[in-house]
This record gives C-alpha cells, sequence and structure tokens, in this order.
C-alpha cells in the first residue's frame, strides 16, 4: 500500500485524533515474477465508493483457513478528499510527467487501443487465451481448507476440503446426532472421500447416480449421498452463482 499523510486540516470531516497527522492508504500495488514474465498490478483510489469496497474484499466464504499471505489492513481514503478536482485524466496525465522528470525520458507515451488489429498479434492472442484457461484462473490457489457444516433431518454432517492448485485433494465427511447404522455412515465417509478427490474446486461434477457407478452399494443410502453432493455443489460451485 502506499501512504499520504495529511494535515487534519487537509482532510475534512475526519474524526479528531490525538496525533498530529493520519496515516491514509491511497493505493496499493502487487508484484508476481514467473519464469520470463513479470507482472505488476497497481490500484489507485480517486473516486471509490469506499463502503462498497470494504463489503467486496471481505471474504464471503465462512470457514475457510488458507495457507496464502494474508492482506494487511490499513485505513484509505480517496484522493479526491485532499484535492475534489482530480480527475482519471488528470491524474494519469500527472503520473506520466513525475515518470518523464524521474528518468530523464522524453518521450511521449505509447498508447495501445484493443481494436482487432491488435488482438490479432499472435503474441497477445496467445496470451489472451493463456488467461481464460482454468490453469491460470485457478491453478496457482494457495493451498486450503473449506470446511461445510449442514443438519439434515437424518443427521449433522461435517465436510472437511482441503484444496491446493485448485483441485481437492482430500474430502472427509462426519456424521454425529445420527440414527443412521455404522455401515451407512462408513459408506459415506467412503463416497465423500473418493468422489471428490481430484476434482477442480468450484467445478465438482454432477453426481449421477452413486449407486449405478459403484460409489455407494445402498440404494438408501444413495439417496443421501445425493442430498450430501447437492450441499457441496451450492456452497463452492463457482459456475451455479
Amino acid at each position: 500500500m502506499h501512504e499520504l499523510s495529511f494535515s487534519h486540516g487537509d482532510i475534512p470531516q475526519m474524526p479528531i485524533e490525538t496525533e498530529t497527522y493520519l496515516s491514509l492508504y491511497v493505493s496499493g500495488s502487487a508484484y508476481k515474477i514467473v519464469t520470463k514474465r513479470s507482472y505488476h498490478h497497481g490500484t489507485m483510489l480517486l473516486s471509490t465508493e469506499l463502503d462498497t469496497l470494504g463489503n467486496v474484499l471481505r471474504p464471503q466464504k465462512e470457514n475457510i483457513v488458507t495457507k496464502g499471505v494474508d492482506s494487511v489492513r490499513s485505513p484509505v481514503c480517496n484522493l479526491k478528499r485532499h484535492n475534489s478536482t482530480i480527475t482519471h485524466e488528470s491524474f494519469t496525465s500527472a503520473v506520466v510527467e513525475q515518470f518523464q522528470a524521474e528518468y530523464g525520458v522524453s518521450s511521449e507515451p505509447c498508447l495501445v487501443s484493443e481494436s482487432e488489429d491488435v488482438k490479432n498479434i499472435e503474441f497477445i492472442k496467445q496470451g489472451m487465451a493463456e488467461l481464460s484457461t482454468w490453469d491460470w484462473l485457478f491453478g496457482q490457489t494457495p493451498q486450503f481448507t473449506h470446511t461445510l457444516r449442514h443438519t439434515f433431518a437424518w443427521g449433522d454432517v461435517t465436510i472437511r476440503i482441503e484444496s491446493k492448485h485448485g483441485l481437492i485433494v482430500n474430502c472427509t465427511l462426519t456424521i454425529s446426532n445420527t440414527q443412521l447404522p455404522g455401515d451407512a455412515v462408513a459408506s459415506l465417509g467412503a463416497f465423500a472421500e473418493r468422489f471428490y478427490q481430484g476434482q477442480k474446486y468450484g467445478f465438482i461434477d454432477d453426481i449421477g447416480d452413486a449407486e449405478e457407478h459403484g460409489l455407494i452399494n445402498d440404494q438408501a443410502v444413495s439417496s443421501l449421498a445425493q442430498e450430501v453432493h447437492a450441499l457441496v455443489q451450492d456452497k463452492i460451485n463457482l459456475h451455479q452463482r
């Protein structure tokens, strides 16, 4: 995150603080190097609806534990609170001018439009195709564990799904407060472990007939597996949302 320190007199309607300056963040950047490529992502808060931004950035899924690096939450503000006349155009022009001054560049920026001619350049075409693949979008997702809990008419179910690089590497199902016989509970647990392992998280296949596919040996238990599967698909499948 990039920080600005404003005097309280420069920021209208800010709460009174005991310190002379209040540190607020207006931008952030992310970097990544993969083989021969270097990626840079940057943001700048000009006139963003900050309440909406906060809601979007908060995790929407409960009971997810990840091994990724957590973002550091910091107080933010829009640049318009410091300069009410700023626009996207004036900001980008100021960035270009400062870049030219900092690095002694005299040439003008090269503007590239998203025309059909540009998109048909082979290198760009390949890059666009790669960015839409599952491997690019989900295949590098950090390892995480998602725990689902649900009460069915026949018992309380807890499903623990472990995913790494977008694939489910393990799935365990436990049942409590149930009148199901032990072999039915074991059968459902074995079904969850066998069926979900190796599937793409967020893109779980339909189960079809669990009994017919040899996943369950009892028709009554097969119907329970269907209920469990409907829960899993509803909670984690992205294309159903």
